[in-house]
C-alpha cells in the first residue's frame, strides 16, 4: 500500500523484512531519486536504526556502503532514508540456481574483505556478516544492515576486553564459533563469518545445517560447526579458501587481521580461474539447473589432501600473518590489557567446548536427538 512518509517520501512496496523492522522502496518527491526506507517501531529498544545512523554517518558514503539521506521519527516509527541498491547475494545466488564459479566466489571474497576492512577502519565490527547483507549495484558489492554493529575501541585508545556470556549475536548458519560460545566478538569473527558465507556460495549449503529445521537449534549448529574441520568444509575446492579460514581461526581476539594477505589469496584465485567469466552483474539467461557450472575437482584426491595439509600447516605456523601493528589505537595502552585473558583464551575455548558437549549429552539422555 502506497503511503507518504514525512510529506516527502512516496513509499511504494516492501522489499525486505527483518526481526526488528522493514525496508521499503520509495521515491523522493522532491529530488525524484529512488530510495530505500528502513522503518522500526519506536518501542524497539535498543534501537538498531540509531546504531545504523551512527555507523553510516561515520562511513560518510564511502565506496561499498549505502549513502545516508535522512532519518527521523514519524507516527510512532523511527525511519532512515538511504540509497536504494540492487539484489542481495542470496537473491542472485538463487537466480543462478545456487551455482557460482570459483572465479565468481573469489571475486566476491575480494570485495567482501575490502568492505569489512573499511568498516573495521572506522572501529566497528559488523557481527552479522552473511550473503544477504551484501547488495549489488553496478559492478560493486555493498555491505548493509549495521544494527548489530559494535565499536571495538572505547575511550579513543582501548580495545574492548574479551568477555564471556554476552549472549548469541548473529545468524546461526554463518556465525563464528565464538558467537556460539557467547563470547565478545571482534574483527576476526566478521572474517570467519565471511568464510562461511563463501563456503555456502561454493557448496550451495553448509554441512552443519539439517534439512529438518527442528534439528537446527543454536546449540546443535554450534556443536556441529565446532567439530567440522576446515579442510572438510572446502574439500574439492582450491586450498586458498581453507588457508584463509585457517589463518582467521588462528587470530588472537585483539589482533588486527592481515587484510592484504587475505585479498592477495583471492586475487591469486582470480588469476587462476579466468576473472573475465564473472556473470554476477548480468541477468541470468535462465534459472534452470542446466545453467550450473562444474565444480572444481581434483584428479588425484590423495595428492590434493597432502598438498592442502602442507599449505594449511604453513598458514597456521606463519607468525608474520598475525603480527600486531603498534600504530593501531587499541595497542597504545596494550600493557593495560589483561595478559591473563590472552594466556587463557584457548583454555576458555576448551572448557566451553566440554561444557557444550556435556549439555548435548544430557539432552540425548533426556530423549533429545542431536542428528
Amino acid at each position: 500500500m502506497e503511503e507518504l512518509l514525512a510529506n516527502r517520501y512516496q513509499v511504494q512496496k516492501l522489499i525486505g523484512k527483518g526481526s526488528f523492522g522493514s525496508v521499503y522502496a520509495a521515491i523522493d518527491l522532491k529530488t525524484k531519486k529512488k530510495l530505500a526506507i528502513k522503518v522500526e517501531s519506536v518501542s524497539v529498544s535498543p534501537s538498531p536504526i540509531e546504531k545504523e545512523i551512527l555507523v553510516l554517518k561515520k562511513l560518510n558514503g564511502q565506496e561499498g556502503f549505502p549513502k545516508l539521506y535522512s532519518y527521523g521519527t514519524y507516527q510512532e516509527h523511527n525511519y532512515i532514508v538511504m540509497q536504494r541498491l540492487g539484489k542481495s547475494l542470496s537473491q542472485i545466488f538463487k537466480d543462478f540456481s545456487h551455482h557460482f564459479t570459483i572465479a565468481e566466489v573469489a571475486y566476491l571474497g575480494w570485495q567482501m574483505v575490502k568492505r569489512i576492512e573499511n568498516l573495521h577502519s572506522m572501529e566497528f565490527v559488523h557481527r552479522d556478516i552473511k550473503p544477504s547483507q551484501f547488495l549489488v549495484k553496478g559492478k560493486n558489492l555493498y555491505l548493509v544492515d549495521f544494527g548489530s554493529c559494535k565499536s571495538f575501541i572505547y575511550a579513543s585508545s582501548f580495545h574492548i576486553p574479551m568477555t564471556e556470556d554476552i549472549g548469541f549475536i548473529g545468524t546461526h548458519m554463518f556465525a563464528s564459533r565464538n558467537a556460539h560460545f557467547k563470547m565478545q566478538l571482534s574483527r576476526r569473527d566478521d572474517l570467519e563469518s565471511m568464510c562461511y558465507s563463501l563456503a555456502y556460495l561454493l557448496r550451495g549449503d553448509l554441512p552443519w545445517m539439517e534439512s529438518d529445521s527442528s534439528k537446527n537449534t543454536e546449540a546443535k549448529i554450534g556443536f556441529r560447526k565446532i567439530n567440522y574441520s576446515t579442510l572438510a568444509l572446502f574439500e574439492n575446492f582450491p586450498e586458498e579458501f581453507s588457508q584463509v579460514l585457517t589463518y582467521i581461526k588462528g587470530l588472537n581476539f585483539y589482533y588486527c587481521p592481515d587484510y592484504i594477505f587475505i585479498t592477495n589469496m583471492f586475487k591469486n584465485l582470480l588469476e587462476k580461474y579466468n576473472n573475465n567469466s564473472i556473470r554476477l552483474f548480468k541477468k541470468p539467461k535462465t534459472t534452470c539447473e542446466t545453467c550450473s557450472l562444474k565444480t572444481y575437482k581434483h584428479t588425484d584426491i590423495k595428492k590434493h589432501h597432502e598438498k592442502v595439509r602442507r599449505n594449511t600447516q604453513k598458514a597456521e605456523n606463519c607468525i608474520c600473518l598475525t603480527e600486531e601493528s603498534s600504530s593501531l589505537p587499541e595497542f597504545k595502552n596494550r600493557q593495560q590489557v589483561s595478559d591473563k585473558i590472552e594466556a587463557n583464551a584457548s583454555e576458555i575455548l576448551i572448557v566451553k567446548t566440554q561444557k557444550r558437549i556435556s549439555e548435548i549429552i544430557k539432552d540425548q539422555e533426556e530423549g533429545c536427538n542431536i542428528f
